[in-house]
């Protein structure tokens, strides 16, 4: 198996707001990254000193922007990605209320639904990684929609 590039070579974010760890698996249609920055109490996205599950949006927006990459390599694309942001979000769920308190590493999924006009549509899900597989603890699922910049024209 080939290694996975660093994640930091996949996404724009850069220090402590670069949330994930690594990717552990991508195919065409799906990726798993792993994280451990919620439990880093210098996390960007803490607010009162606790990390919303809300923040774990953010997680899944990267684990997306990374699939991107790893498939435009794939194409031999070695340009930037194009940027991005979530237009939509839609069938959002939350397990718990906040992220800071888990001890355990998250699992970030997504698969791709569809490939938009202008735009990318996943659905995720942020679990815990607990000590035995078969027990994921579902943190946070739904659906999102990525809108996409335009490419520039010469």
């Amino acid at each position: 198996m080939t290694a996975l590039p660093d994640i930091h070579s996949l996404i724009p974010h850069a220090g402590s707001m670069c949330l994930l760890d690594c990717v552990a698996m991508f195919d065409a249609t799906r990726i798993a990254c792993h994280a451990s920055s919620h439990r880093d109490p210098a996390n960007p996205l803490r607010h009162n000193n606790q990390l919303s599950v809300q923040a774990g949006i953010e997680y899944a927006a990267q684990a997306v922007a990374a699939h991107g990459s790893l498939l435009a390599r794939q194409q031999g694309d070695t340009t930037s990605p194009r940027g991005g942001m979530i237009a939509v979000l839609t069938d959002v769920r939350w397990h718990v209320g906040r992220l800071d308190t888990l001890v355990a590493d998250l699992t970030v999924t997504a698969e791709k639904l569809a490939d938009l006009p202008q735009g990318l549509n996943y659905r995720f899900t942020l679990s815990a990684n607990n000590s035995v597989p078969a027990d994921q603890q579902t943190l946070l699922e739904g659906e999102l929609i990525i809108a996409l910049q335009q490419t520039q024209t010469a």
